[in-house]
């Protein structure tokens, strides 16, 4: 089967997604979340959010939001 480099980058970020979401990552202070504003047809932009509790440091009760661009190349450069 012949695939596209973009392709093979939405199926490797969608492996590495599910990795991450089996992972089940816990922690009190701190939430996480994902998510693809373009839906799952683009896996290629996504949103990560995360939210940090009452904690004491420069960190404490913020909200951050990184919008993450991921090349068609990927994992390849």
């Amino acid at each position: 089967m012949y695939y596209m480099r973009s392709d093979l980058a939405a199926l490797r970020v969608r492996k590495d997604v599910n990795e991450l979401a089996k992972a089940k990552f816990t922690c009190s202070q701190a939430t996480t979340r994902v998510e693809f504003p373009d839906g799952v047809e683009n896996m290629l932009r996504l949103i990560f959010m995360i939210s940090i509790a009452d904690i004491s440091g420069p960190y404490a009760n913020g909200d951050f939001t990184f919008f993450v661009e991921i090349p068609k190349t990927y994992p390849f450069y």
